[in-house]
């Protein structure tokens, strides 16, 4: 997991991202990145 968690639009100081948050933050791709979610979180946000 390298910066994939910079490209979601997610707090910081969330380190456990609950499959809510996963899911909304696979549905916003980010400017330049796109959908930038590792194949683990993404298993994780079905």
């Amino acid at each position: 997991m390298a910066s994939s968690t910079d490209s979601c639009t997610l707090p910081d100081t969330s380190r456990v991202y609950t499959p809510f948050a996963l899911r909304a933050c696979a549905r916003l791709p980010v400017p330049g990145h796109g959908h930038a979610l590792t194949s683990a979180e993404r298993k994780l946000a079905r």
